[in-house]
């Protein structure tokens, strides 16, 4: 919370009021307009900054929560210059094409955005995305990044043309230079991969549509249950790394990702072979356990991954708080290391299994359901992770039953 309020208010805040200070007269106009063009400047930098994917702000905030404050950050951006402008037009100044470009460019940087990070009221336009087959998730990211770089040269030459740089104390000059590098230097780490872990292919199996893939790093790497990681293969369609899974716990010597084949980046990884090599970085997330409360565990379809490996690692830490978890899935085939969870079943008495296959009993997630197996809901801390349709439905059926919202967390694959 500090670094947020550090970059995104105090320092803005700062560097209006050196902007400020420098001039003797100024209307509540002029005001405004400095805040909101500082401001825009300051938060673009910021957002590239905590996007960046890194241990050390996964440690600080996690990447998640911080992909959703960079897409509330960009909307209030886009308002901004857009008052920005209109603020020159109706003050009767030139609008010059660098202005126009940079209100375009940074509409199209949140459109090209909310393409494959969809938020409420904005589901439209992943929707339209989807009819072009051409309009993948590589090219969303690939549009992404060139749109962030046309910017950082828009950015400056506004700069250069309007003399802000001239117009501040050098203490602001420094502070906004010492932004721009942090900013450079951790674009420059995460486009070259510098971060990334080396990884030995071990082993590919397949259950159903879902791939297993054990991966050997060639150094520690650390991650908690229950998390993600970007996964790297050269010479696969993109040049884009994907978030995945963890199937594994963080005790497993062998790092296991859990994968649901729908696309032609999934299916070339299940076609990798023995001691190919692969990158990751991670992990990533926070859907994992924050309190001592008791546990319930709601999954369905791929989501039933990042399930599998919080329960793995309550059972090796010997977890006695009581458990329950729940799987619904279409065809039974579609439960990764099905043994293994049947297994840990019969040998933590905490733990309350409950499977829904829907071609074998055609139950589905409801509030009665849960009426039904849940006694005493409101004791519990549910995390939940499925698709965002079933998570509405399970959200809803467990305010139903008198579960307080805070006491829900859930897993949002769009935010990775």
């Amino acid at each position: 919370m500090f670094l947020l309020l550090l970059f995104y208010v105090a320092v803005p805040c700062i560097q209006v009021y050196f902007l400020l200070s420098e001039r003797t007269i100024v209307t509540i106009g002029d005001v405004l307009n400095f805040t909101a063009s500082v401001t825009v400047l300051h938060w673009f930098l910021a957002n590239i900054i905590f996007s960046s994917k890194v241990a050390f702000f996964q440690s600080v905030i996690p990447y998640d929560r911080r992909i959703r404050i960079h897409m509330l950050s960009s909307a209030a951006m886009l308002l901004f210059l857009i008052y920005h402008v209109l603020y020159k037009i109706l003050l009767g100044k030139y609008i010059d094409p660098v202005s126009w470009a940079l209100l375009s460019l940074l509409s199209l940087f949140f459109i090209a955005a909310l393409m494959w990070i969809p938020i409420p009221g904005a589901h439209f336009l992943s929707k339209f995305a989807s009819r072009f087959s051409w309009l993948y998730y590589d090219r969303y990211k690939l549009a992404h990044r060139y749109i962030v770089f046309a910017l950082f040269i828009l950015i400056f030459i506004h700069i250069g043309q309007a003399d802000y740089l001239g117009k501040i104390p050098v203490l602001s000059s420094m502070i906004f230079g010492a932004l721009f590098l942090l900013a450079f230097l951790l674009q420059f780490v995460g486009h070259f991969g510098l971060n990334r872990v080396q990884c030995k292919v071990v082993q590919t199996i397949r259950t159903g549509n879902v791939l297993q893939l054990y991966v050997q790093p060639k150094r520690k790497f650390h991650y908690k249950c229950g998390q993600f990681a970007f996964l790297y293969a050269k010479g696969i369609r993109g040049k884009e790394e994907h978030p995945f899974s963890f199937l594994s716990a963080p005790h497993e010597e062998v790092l296991i990702f859990g994968i649901r084949l729908v696309g032609d980046f999934t299916r070339a990884l299940g076609e990798l072979t023995e001691g190919t090599t692969i990158q990751i970085r991670g992990g990533f997330g926070s859907f994992y356990p924050h309190d001592a409360k008791p546990i319930c565990m709601i999954s369905s379809g791929i989501g039933v991954v990042p399930c599998i490996s919080i329960l793995k690692d309550l059972y090796q830490h010997k977890d006695s708080r009581h458990i329950q978890f729940f799987i619904s899935v279409n065809n039974s085939d579609e439960i990764p290391e099905l043994n293994s969870i049947q297994k840990i079943a019969l040998e933590m008495p905490n733990l309350r299994l409950k499977i829904l296959v829907y071609t074998q009993d055609g139950l589905f997630y409801s509030s009665d359901l849960f009426r039904q197996e849940i006694d005493n809901p409101k004791s519990y801390h549910f995390y939940v992770c499925s698709s965002p349709f079933v998570r509405s439905k399970v959200i809803a059926a467990l305010v139903d039953n008198g579960v307080s919202p805070k006491a829900i967390s859930f897993e949002a694959f769009s935010f990775r």
